[in-house]
């Protein structure tokens, strides 16, 4: 079987985040060890009032550098859903921050704010860090056409360092800043992601599996499983979309197992009666390949 290649539309978003460290194994109905969280700085949070929503803000120079910035009503100590929880009200963008020429000597970083979770809005951030000795990095954000559910919410403004937390160290967030980009990814070419599985590679690089279903459609039947060597996009575990399926797991390094439903001649969409299928994916650090074909592939 050959993995399909999808192109990339852009960077963002997603649903459910669920992560385990390289040397562990993710089970998505009952994970006994939470998972690496991604800790963030603060900078500030202002309440939603209307479809568009601005915020204005200094934070002190010292900690970055920012590599990204989330705008959510969770907290930024955890500012991404919790693996295993629905979290239906959560209201989650992101941006990928990115410098830009400046004739000032000013340090300026800007990106796009896309949806994670909770909405379908746009925006944008800007941060200017000025010359020493000032101390203050500035912060405008924006967001635009915001959905009625969000009035009354406080949006908190979250900074990312580099390495994924304020230090800059630290393996388990850097690993949810680098699945945080994967996901950004399967979002931009307009899937809500509903599981992720991590595990080592055989080189020493992360192999990343986010399953996502297809937005719009109204059964929610169309889905896949995107693979990634760290924030390289492989492709996908078939070349035309399964009905139904869900990560079980990874039983050893480099491998991600997939679990598929099955349906007799005469079952219904929603009611499959044959056993599902597990299928093994093995990254060898150069292809994705499965141990067998998924049902009705």
């Amino acid at each position: 079987m050959v993995l399909s290649k999808l192109g990339l539309a852009g960077l963002m978003g997603a649903l459910l985040i669920a992560l385990v460290s390289n040397a562990h194994r993710f089970e998505q109905a009952s994970a006994q060890t939470p998972p690496p969280r991604l800790n963030a700085v603060s900078a500030g949070a202002r309440p939603v009032a209307g479809p568009t929503w601005n915020f204005d803000s200094d934070v002190a120079v010292g900690a970055g550098p920012w590599t990204s910035l989330i705008v959510t009503n969770l907290s930024c100590a955890n500012p991404l859903p919790i693996p295993g929880t629905a979290q239906a009200g959560a209201i989650v963008f992101s941006a990928q921050l990115n410098a830009v020429a400046s004739q000032t000597g000013h340090a300026i970083v800007q990106g796009d704010l896309l949806p994670v979770q909770g909405s379908r809005a746009t925006g944008y951030v800007t941060l200017v860090s000025p010359e020493a000795p000032l101390v203050t990095t500035h912060v405008d954000a924006g967001l635009f056409n915001l959905e009625g559910f969000a009035l009354n919410n406080t949006l908190n403004v979250c900074l990312v360092a580099g390495g994924g937390t304020p230090s800059g160290s630290g393996p388990a967030s850097a690993l949810a800043a680098v699945v945080l980009a994967d996901i950004q990814q399967v979002v931009a070419m307009d899937y809500d992601v509903f599981g992720v599985v991590t595990t080592a590679g055989p080189d020493g690089s992360t192999f990343i599996a986010i399953a996502g279903s297809k937005i719009g459609t109204a059964d929610g039947a169309t889905q896949w499983v995107f693979f990634f060597n760290g924030t390289t996009y492989l492709g996908t575990d078939t070349a035309v979309p399964s009905p139904f399926l869900s990560l079980a797991g990874s039983p050893a390094p480099g491998q991600i197992e997939v679990k598929y439903v099955a349906y007799a001649r005469n079952d219904p969409l929603c009611c499959p009666t044959l056993p599902p299928v597990i299928i093994t994916y093995t990254w060898n650090g150069s292809t994705v390949t499965p141990n067998g074909t998924p049902p009705g592939h």
